[in-house]
C-alpha cells in the first residue's frame, strides 16, 4: 500500500470525535466511540475512563493507503445513569429491603435491565420499618465499596432524584 505524506493529514481538532455524549460503562472501549470519516483509534480495544487522551490515525483511502499517526485527542466521559422504578406500596415482610430489590426494576440508558440487590439500598427506618412512608436511597457505603460499578454508574430513582418515598403496608 502507498504511504501518505504528513502534509496530507487533516488538522486534528476535537471534531474528530463524533459522539457528543460519551458515556462510561463496564468494558467500554475506544471502539465504542465514533470518529470522523478517515480517523481510526490507534488502540481501539483500550478501555476509557472519565478523563482521557488517546492516539488516532488517519487514512482517507484504506484500500490503497496505510494508516498514519494523526495525533492525540482528549475527551471526557460521564457515568451512565441507572434508573430505578420502585413498587409502591411494598408489603411489609421480614426483610423489607429484599422485598424492594425483588420487586423494583432498574434499567441503564440503553434500556438494558440492571440487577438490583438489597445491599444497595438504605431505608429511613432502623432496624425494620413498620407500615408508613419512608425514604429510600442508595446505600453510600455499599456504593463506595462497589469498586467496579461506582466508577461507571450513578443511580437515580424514577422521580429523577437520589431518593424516593416508598409506602410500606
Amino acid at each position: 500500500k502507498a504511504k501518505y505524506d504528513e502534509s496530507e493529514i487533516p488538522n486534528l481538532t476535537n471534531d474528530v470525535i463524533l459522539t457528543q455524549d460519551i458515556v462510561m460503562g463496564k468494558d467500554k472501549t475506544l471502539s465504542d466511540i465514533e470518529l470522523a470519516e478517515g480517523f481510526y483509534w490507534t488502540y481501539p480495544d483500550k478501555l476509557y475512563q472519565k478523563s482521557n487522551f488517546a492516539d488516532v490515525e488517519w487514512c482517507g483511502d484504506p484500500e490503497h493507503y496505510e494508516k498514519i499517526p494523526a495525533g492525540t485527542v482528549t475527551f471526557s466521559a460521564r457515568k451512565q445513569k441507572i434508573t430505578i422504578s420502585l413498587p409502591d406500596p411494598v408489603n411489609a415482610s421480614d426483610d423489607i429491603l429484599s422485598a424492594i430489590a425483588a420487586s423494583a426494576h432498574a434499567y441503564d440508558e440503553s434500556g438494558e435491565p440492571f440487577e438490583l440487590s438489597k445491599e444497595m439500598f438504605a431505608l429511613s427506618a432502623d432496624p425494620e420499618p413498620a407500615t408508613g412512608k419512608y425514604t429510600l436511597t442508595i446505600d453510600d457505603e455499599w456504593y463506595k465499596g462497589w469498586k467496579e460499578g461506582s466508577r461507571y454508574y450513578e443511580f437515580v430513582f424514577a422521580n429523577g432524584g437520589e431518593s424516593a418515598t416508598i409506602t410500606i403496608v
